[in-house]
């Protein structure tokens, strides 16, 4: 199966990190269209700069700084150019690697021919947007479905049109194009995780609700299990807390509300001095769904967060004692 990527998906890391070690687990292929690479450069700083100003803040607490507003300012706009520039990069090198977790959908002349066509259904209903003529949505998903994407995930449902797409698969597939997707084409990062979880039969709970759930929080658990096997468990609460703030954020909320009432049961039994009974579930999910399993993912967000330093340093020691996962 082959699963694509837009802009906002791209973008949000927790996002993007659980999705992508959801494809490595089912090996699903993710195709990232060239257009949501342009778009993800120059939007990525919408998501950094809160983290930029947390970072710095515990900097300054750290070292118990004070500096003048201007220089904090300059100090935080000189650290979001880096953090930009690094993820840059990492978008334009990683798919050149052999362990690429994800590959271009590039901008054929068969793709601007779809887009057109999309551009006349009203695929997209977005009268603001007219860079190239018809926005770039109908690129997005032209360059998704011509490189052989089963589906989207996609956040963007203001200006796409479900309904829309779904009559125009109809209309292609009745000709004899695309039979390859299923449907439906577009979905959000919720539905993508479950829909190649279901691609893996019963392997990650199939239609057992409690098992899909259990199996869920444990890729979240896997793609930000910490290299040191010595943190604690508190500290591995903290961790998977954080996943699920990030989940929330990047709009993937049914997921992110299911690691959430874990975390708060977890919460409560550390409450009551049961920390060993966390630390067997915690170890459960560990054994169940090894880091191992989703290394491509781990390995590839490692890559990312050095360039986003600078490239100072190796991944190991960017990640740190909690995983370093952002």
């Amino acid at each position: 199966m082959r699963m694509g990527m837009d802009t906002q998906v791209l973008i949000r890391n927790g996002v993007r990190r659980v999705l992508m070690g959801t494809a490595e687990i089912t090996d699903t292929q993710v195709i990232v269209p060239a257009t949501a690479v342009t778009f993800a450069k120059l939007r990525y700083h919408r998501v950094a700069q809160r983290y930029v100003e947390r970072t710095i803040e515990h900097e300054m607490d750290q070292q118990r700084e004070a500096p003048e507003e201007e220089a904090l300012g300059l100090r935080v706009h000189d650290r979001l150019e880096q953090v930009c520039a690094g993820f840059a990069a990492w978008l334009d090198a990683e798919p050149l690697r052999n362990d690429a977790m994800f590959q271009i959908g590039e901008r054929t002349r068969r793709a601007q021919g779809l887009a057109m066509e999309f551009a006349r259904a009203k695929v997209v209903r977005d009268e603001k947007d007219t860079r190239w003529g018809i926005g770039e949505d109908p690129y997005m998903l032209a360059e998704a479905l011509e490189a052989g994407a089963h589906w989207v995930a996609s956040e963007n449902f203001e200006t796409i049109g479900r309904d829309e797409m779904e009559e125009w698969l109809e209309r292609a597939q009745a000709k004899g194009r695309y039979l390859q997707v299923p449907r439906p084409f577009i979905l959000n990062a919720d539905q993508a995780m479950r829909k190649m979880m279901a691609s893996a039969g019963g392997a990650l709970g199939g239609d057992d609700v409690e098992e899909g759930r259990w199996w869920r929080r444990t890729i979240v658990n896997a793609v930000s299990i910490p290299n040191d096997p010595r943190v604690e468990t508190a500290r591995r609460l903290v961790i998977v807390g954080k996943m699920a703030r990030d989940l929330d954020r990047g709009d993937m909320r049914r997921t992110a509300e299911e690691v959430r009432q874990w975390h708060r049961r977890m919460n409560r039994e550390m409450e009551r001095g049961r920390a060993r009974s966390v630390a067997d579930e915690i170890g459960a999910m560990d054994r169940a769904m090894p880091a191992e399993r989703v290394e491509r993912t781990r390995r590839a967000e490692d890559r990312r967060m050095v360039l986003e330093g600078g490239g100072q340093g190796t991944p190991e020691a960017k990640r740190g004692t909690d995983g370093g996962r952002r």
